[in-house]
């Protein structure tokens, strides 16, 4: 086997592959990517215990000298990205090694044995469900951040995809905080409801953030997705990329997402709140449950809202906001987590949001002024629902 192929090409294939080996693996040989040559491409595979990347490789300077298959470690993508030069070669030389050639350096890695490699099966592509890469993209920066990151509750370690009629809703919690995007498509989905593992959406996004110029230029819009009772199958131009789905039910969330019986309405405007926030946290004592730093927040009908923080060994801190619109509700102090607010505020776009609470000890709510499409759900500290 010998080809010969520009190496920007193969590394940025390879990190996009990279992403599919496990973290951790009773299998050694999972440890390694497998490289199939054809006549004018190269396969390159990964697979770990919840996902399989699958990545076909053309290029312009791509030539196939000899055909053949290896079996190679991932140590393989630290060695090329070092070289400096434009064009490498890959051959087997009759030891079982791997050699790879630039100008001015030569490595040799050991091949494990092809036969050893399991066989990664995909999901039947029939019925392609399609949405916009952009429209992904979106979903995953909205929700993934809210989803737990233990295992003690399996199923709210991912995002809840729920497909009916024309409507796509996307949901995630850690029990402590809940994201819920909502999506009305032009294009009829399948009717589904899944839930795909948080780690494995950020991975997702990651590779779709890597291949963003490339998809423009090649002017690729949309990513097609297949489910099977365990797995989903996400097709993206040349990229195969599929991942376990997590078993069990998610926990129904409607009662608590509900829009009634709300004590304080607040509307703000979210770069003012966003830098209260900053500032009490400087001075803020840790939350002993979450460990972050613990600001609150209150109304004292007077038409201002502090965003106060105190700490027995540094000081306190207090700043004022004046709402956008008038107050509706009465008087209320309640303590938070200071980044749960933070990431929400920093994910939103629109420069006001409005803050809906029900009371103290209770759960409220943070969304951008008339849109109902993106809803975010914060515990005060020291109470779960």
């Amino acid at each position: 086997m010998k080809i010969s192929i520009d190496k920007k090409s193969l590394v940025e294939a390879l990190l996009i592959v990279q992403k599919g080996l496990p973290i951790k693996t009773n299998a050694p040989i999972l440890n390694n990517i497998k490289f199939e040559m054809f006549e004018t491409s190269i396969k390159l595979t990964s697979s770990g215990n919840n996902i399989a990347i699958e990545y076909l490789l053309t290029s312009k300077d791509l030539k196939i000298i000899e055909p053949g298959n290896f079996v190679v470690s991932s140590k393989i993508i630290d060695i090329l990205r070092e070289l400096d030069c434009k064009i490498i070669e890959l051959s087997i030389v009759e030891d079982n090694r791997v050699v790879i050639n630039s100008s001015y350096s030569e490595f040799s890695l050991n091949m494990s044995s092809i036969l050893d490699y399991p066989n990664v099966e995909f999901i039947e592509r029939d019925k392609p469900n399609v949405i916009s890469i952009n429209l992904l993209k979106q979903i995953i920066k909205e929700t993934s951040f809210s989803v737990a990151t233990n295992d003690k509750r399996p199923s709210i370690t991912g995002v809840n995809f729920v497909s009916s009629d024309n409507k796509l809703i996307c949901t995630s919690t850690d029990s402590i905080r809940l994201s819920r995007k909502t999506v009305t498509l032009k294009q009829k989905l399948s009717e589904f409801n899944i839930i795909i593992p948080g780690k494995i959406l950020d991975e997702l996004l990651k590779i779709l953030e890597m291949k963003s110029d490339d998809f423009k230029n090649n002017k690729i819009s949309d990513v097609q997705f297949f489910i099977s009772s365990n797995r989903i199958l996400f097709v993206i131009d040349n990229i195969n990329f599929q991942s376990r789905l997590l078993e069990g039910s998610f926990p129904d969330l409607e009662r608590t997402l509900s829009y009634t019986d709300f004590s304080l309405v607040l509307t703000l405007n979210r770069f003012d709140l966003l830098n209260a926030i900053r500032l009490a946290s400087m001075v803020a004592s840790k939350d002993d449950k979450s460990g972050t730093n613990l600001i609150q927040i209150n109304y004292l009908e007077n038409q201002i809202v502090t965003i106060s923080s105190n700490n027995n060994e540094i000081g306190a801190s207090d700043t004022s906001i004046t709402p956008v619109s008038d107050p509706v509700g009465q008087r209320l102090s309640i303590y938070v987590p200071s980044k749960n607010v933070s990431d929400v505020l920093k994910i939103l776009e629109k420069s006001e949001v409005t803050l809906y609470f029900r009371g103290e000890q209770s759960a409220f709510i943070i969304k951008e002024v008339d849109n109902d499409t993106l809803i975010f759900l914060l515990l005060p500290t020291r109470f779960s629902y």
